[in-house]
């Protein structure tokens, strides 16, 4: 998040280096979420799209906001995919 500086350097067939892009992001990129093991639902640290993921990585939900209810989930191991992350973390449906 913040103040992000790059430049766009194309090396072929013409070797152009672009002048300094300023790109501002107010938002940090990584959502965090609690609890890790959930009986009901649970809260993200800001609004966010999320997909939720079965023990055998089938989408089971998917949606945006700030939180989401998970009452309708079995029990047993889900992954989270949020944000524009790529990263799976591991949740508990008790």
């Amino acid at each position: 998040s913040g103040n992000n500086l790059f430049r766009i350097k194309v090396t072929s067939p013409y070797n152009y280096t672009s002048q300094v892009i300023e790109f501002f992001n107010e938002k940090p990129d990584i959502v965090d979420f609690n609890p890790i093991i959930v009986e009901k639902g649970l809260t993200f640290s800001q609004e966010t799209s999320y997909e939720i993921f079965d023990k055998n990585y089938k989408s089971v939900l998917k949606g945006f906001g700030l939180s989401v209810d998970l009452s309708s989930l079995k029990r047993g191991k889900y992954y989270l995919q949020s944000g524009t992350s790529t990263i799976w973390k591991k949740m508990i449906k008790k």
